[in-house]
């Protein structure tokens, strides 16, 4: 079972500030940099190179599981995290395993396990751990570059940027890691740097542009937050590793093509009409300027997940892409090799996830007209609504 707790713990990332001892040109949170991290991660491993695709739900669980230990280990500043992991990894990752003992064992035991495992493993030199610890660093490094104009002048500034390019060469092996630092060299580079630069630019667009809310939200972060919640009901719902992981991913990619359009609002799309013409628009500027900047097998993928992001659909091993309108065609495509995203599901998390953004700011005590009415609209909207004959009405009822 989903506990409130859980989801709590989970959307406290987005009021964690990252680099809150330097100066910053903007505001940085861990829930952003957790988005950025996992894109990064699924590009590398389905570049040349990368992991294969039966590799992909081991990819999904290890996000999680490294997001759930940043988020309850925040306060410790990167050197200092580091350091510990270096001489008492197990003291602090039984400290971990406490701090999530209970909202796990409620959801999955066997989850549970499989997270003891992965800290277990921690320091182990597998290709996994490379795509993750390559991505965790670009990530960093983006965030670096931000900054240091503003820093560069304080105590210890330069330090941290010769660390930050250590841990970047012990990557050397991936390909966009080598290409990073050409780019920071100012040396000719991939132009797959340039998406990596392009989605990172979602951490500035904040969503309810026009309502006061407690914490703000990003587009990034809560394009993360949506890849959670698929995976979260996908396990609670029984779906199997695999599509767990595509919803997962599914979810981290959904609102991608708002880096070109903006977070269109949701009275704008409502206008007779124009939803459809946004969605031309989206897939005709997707094909200018994101898609040319990728490996052919990453910008299908993305199309995949973007074209009818809310669809539930599948795509054979040629490529076929084909709706699943009823429940039983997707578990028989899935059975046939097929790969099938929930697309209803994430519809759901989306609007979830949409719901806590303006129930916690309620709660926190910003809330304006809008705001308390959205939440309504929202509850009545999906609390009822059943996802593959599941109801999870519970988690609007844990927050009203």
């Amino acid at each position: 079972m989903i506990s409130r707790d859980l989801l709590e713990t989970l959307f406290s990332a987005f009021s964690i500030e990252r680099w809150n001892d330097h100066p910053r040109p903007v505001r940085l949170v861990e829930m952003d940099k957790q988005a950025h991290k996992g894109i990064i991660a699924f590009l590398v491993a389905r570049s040349d190179g990368g992991l294969s695709e039966e590799d992909l739900p081991e990819l999904a669980e290890a996000l999680v599981f490294e997001f759930l230990q940043r988020v309850v280990l925040t306060d410790l500043k990167p050197p200092v995290f580091y350091r510990l992991m270096e001489s008492a990894a197990p003291e602090l990752n039984r400290w971990v395993l406490d701090q999530w003992e209970r909202p796990l064992e409620e959801l999955s035991p066997e989850l549970f396990r499989r997270f003891g495992a992965y800290l277990e493993g921690w320091g182990s030199r597998t290709p996994l751990r490379a795509v993750t610890g390559a991505a965790n660093y670009l990530a960093t490094s983006w965030e670096h570059q931000l900054i240091h104009p503003l820093a560069a002048g304080l105590f210890g500034a330069a330090e941290t940027r010769r660390e930050l390019r250590a841990r970047l060469e012990e990557h050397m092996t991936v390909p966009l890691v080598r290409h990073t630092l050409l780019r920071l060299a100012e040396a000719p580079s991939s132009r797959t740097c340039d998406f990596v630069d392009l989605v990172a630019q979602l951490r500035f667009q904040k969503r309810w542009t026009r309502i006061p809310r407690i914490p703000e939200t990003s587009v990034l972060g809560h394009m993360f937050f949506v890849a959670l919640l698929g995976y979260l009901l996908s396990l609670e719902l029984g779906l199997s590793p695999r599509r767990r992981a595509w919803n997962f991913f599914a979810g981290l990619f959904h609102d991608l093509p708002e880096v070109l359009t903006r977070d269109v609002i949701s009275p704008v799309k409502k206008v007779a009409g124009l939803e459809g013409l946004l969605k031309g628009l989206e897939r005709d500027l997707m094909g200018e300027k994101v898609y040319p900047l990728l490996p052919h097998q990453v910008a299908a993928d993305l199309r995949f997940f973007t074209e009818e992001e809310f669809v539930d659909r599948a795509r054979s091993p040629q490529g076929e892409v084909r709706p699943c309108p009823e429940e039983e065609e997707g578990d028989r495509r899935e059975g046939e090799g097929w790969t099938v995203v929930d697309g209803r599901l994430l519809d759901w998390g989306d609007k979830f996830a949409a719901y806590l953004e303006a129930a916690l700011s309620v709660r926190y005590g910003v809330k304006p007209e809008l705001l308390t009415e959205a939440c309504e609209s929202l509850r009545e909207g999906y609390g009822g609504r059943p996802v593959r004959g599941r109801s999870f009405a519970y988690l609007f009822d844990a927050f009203r």
